[in-house]
Formats: structure tokens, C-alpha cells, sequence
């Protein structure tokens, strides 16, 4: 996603998922990033939003603390967005799937916690901006601000692979964040998973999915591209 200066937002998974004990002082993932013009930046963490200029030059961290962040999208204020993976091997944990209202610095918990709400006494975590997320795996995301659709207008597009749908988020200002009511726009059949979403200039939305029963090692299946001009 690009930000109001101008610099690329991106996003990447936790690739330690195998590990069960988060008490090891060695579940971290090292990273070195080598940018454009050859400087080398060490990060040791978690899933992430980085930014980097459009030149491929000065990459910073932007937020930590994910597992499998899939999607980032920005509202006509300059908000930021992403969500993150449950973990489905761990549910009493580590679900539901978050969507998340990213500031600059915040870590969402990951590993070593998930929501405020399910551990009351941690004082270090945040909460989601929807609570009944439920069990999930959130995909592409995209702010929806066209005339063409209005019952759409001004509302976060969100890819729900778990789910064959594509839902629609109505934000609400909480505090300094957010809370998010779901409702569900579209729905694939024949085990059509919605997986990227984008919104053209004229206010039609492109979605992209895969036919897949589950989860597989290699998603080499039939696909579509599929317009959507209205909601009934």
C-alpha cells in the first residue's frame, strides 16, 4: 500500500510457526534486508509492516508482533490496516483472526500473547478492532470509496478465505483506534476462496480466488477473476 509520503507499505508472515514453547529466547527469526543501493539492515522479530521508499532505499519498521498479516490498506485519512492469521494449531490462544489498526511502533503481541481481551491481566496487548472476528484466514484488504456502489462507500474490503466470502467492515471511531461491524457481500461456491482484491478507478471491484477444498503445499488449482458492479 502506498502512504501519504509517498513510501511502499508492506507486510510479512512469521515464518517460526513450528515452534510450541514461546519461552525459548530463540523464537525469533533473524532477518538481513539488502536494499537497492547495497545497505544491509538487520531485524530480529516477528511478522511486520515495514515502509521503504520508492527507490528500494530506507526500510523502517513500522509495527511487530504478527503472524500472518496478508493484507494493508489505507482509509481517505491516512489510517492504516492489516489483519493476521489465527493460529490454527493453538486456537485457545491464538485466535480469533485480527484486524488491526496499525500505528507507528506498535507491537501486536505475537508470540507471547494475541488480544487484550483474552488475557485481561497482560498489560502489553492491544485488542483488535472487532472482538467476534471469529476463526479465520483474512486475506487481501482495500478501502472502498467510489460512488459507484454506495451502499460500500467508505468501507474496508476484506478477502475471507476460511470463509469463500468477501465481507465489508463499517469502522467506527473507539478511543484512538477503531471497532469494525463485518457483513458478508459476497459469497463463492464450489470451494471459490477469495484471495486479492482491488478497486478500479471507476468504482468496480476485481476479486481474485482459487478453487481449493483446504489447505494444501502447492495451491496449483483452477482460479477466477470476478468483477463486481453492485450489492444487492
Amino acid at each position: 500500500a502506498w502512504g501519504p509520503e509517498g513510501d511502499l507499505y508492506l507486510n510479512h508472515g512469521d515464518p517460526m510457526l513450528g515452534y510450541g514453547d514461546w519461552s525459548r529466547p530463540d523464537a525469533w527469526s533473524h532477518w538481513t534486508y539488502i536494499l537497492a543501493d547495497g545497505t544491509r539492515v538487520p531485524y530480529t522479530g516477528t511478522g511486520a509492516v515495514l515502509r521503504i521508499n520508492p527507490d528500494g532505499t530506507n526500510l523502517k519498521v513500522v509495527a511487530t508482533g504478527l503472524r500472518g498479516p496478508v493484507g494493508l490498506c489505507f482509509d481517505p485519512d491516512w489510517n492504516l490496516f492489516t489483519n493476521d492469521n489465527d493460529h490454527e494449531s493453538q486456537a485457545d490462544r491464538y485466535a480469533p483472526a485480527r484486524l488491526l489498526h496499525v500505528t507507528p511502533h506498535i507491537d501486536f503481541g505475537w508470540p507471547r500473547g494475541w488480544m487484550a481481551s483474552k488475557s485481561p491481566e497482560r498489560s502489553d496487548l492491544v485488542d483488535a478492532m472487532q472482538d467476534d472476528h471469529g476463526r479465520g484466514v483474512p486475506c487481501d484488504m482495500t478501502w472502498y470509496r467510489e460512488p459507484l456502489i454506495p451502499h460500500l462507500n467508505n468501507k474496508l474490503l476484506l478477502c475471507r478465505w476460511e470463509r469463500f466470502a468477501v465481507t465489508a467492515n463499517t469502522l467506527r471511531p473507539s478511543g484512538s483506534t477503531f471497532k469494525a461491524v463485518e457483513e458478508v457481500i459476497a459469497t463463492g461456491e464450489h470451494n471459490a476462496r477469495p484471495s486479492g482484491i482491488c478497486v478500479g478507478r471507476d468504482g468496480r471491484i476485481f476479486v481474485t480466488s482459487l478453487y481449493l477444498p483446504g489447505n494444501v503445499t502447492s495451491p496449483y488449482c483452477p482460479s477466477d477473476l470476478v468483477m463486481l458492479t453492485h450489492i444487492e
